[in-house]
């Protein structure tokens, strides 16, 4: 009869164990979805510079000067809950920045950018977003796409 009981024991664990996803591992970072614009320029000249950013209704405004100084970080309006500076800059020249990224995965966007008040470049963008699953099949998808502002 203990045999019979362990028997049944071992089946019944097997069963429920192959019920779960043991094999099932999700990374546990937050994706980064995104529409990241690139800024192709040699227009880069020492200024005040406001990069107006809009996002399906919602806007931001950054501002930084350039050349940018040690410790220097752009400002911006929305705190950088919409919108972020991007992470690295072009050390060697004026120090300008390569790209902005949307944190939002906007239909529509459009950038705007001023040097000393003036008006230099103005772009609106209807991106194409691939799907992805970053953490791992089955973890949730992720919409990003990438998209260049030459001026």
């Amino acid at each position: 009869m203990t045999r019979w009981l362990l028997l049944v024991q071992v089946v019944l664990a097997a069963v429920l164990l192959a019920a779960c996803d043991v094999g099932q591992s999700c990374n546990a970072a937050e994706p980064r979805c995104a529409l990241d614009v690139a800024l192709e320029t040699s227009a880069w000249q020492p200024g005040t510079y406001e990069f107006e950013l809009h996002a399906d209704g919602a806007e931001s405004r950054c501002t930084v000067e350039l050349p940018l100084a040690d410790g220097a970080w752009p400002t911006c309006s929305d705190g950088g809950e919409y919108f972020s500076w991007p992470p690295s800059f072009d050390e060697a020249a004026t120090g300008a920045p390569r790209w902005v990224s949307f944190h939002t995965t906007p239909r529509r966007a459009a950038v705007v950018i001023r040097r000393d008040g003036a008006e230099i470049a103005r772009q609106s963008f209807e991106p194409r977003y691939a799907v992805t699953e970053p953490n791992g099949e089955g973890c949730g998808i992720c919409e990003n796409a990438d998209a260049t502002m030459s001026f």
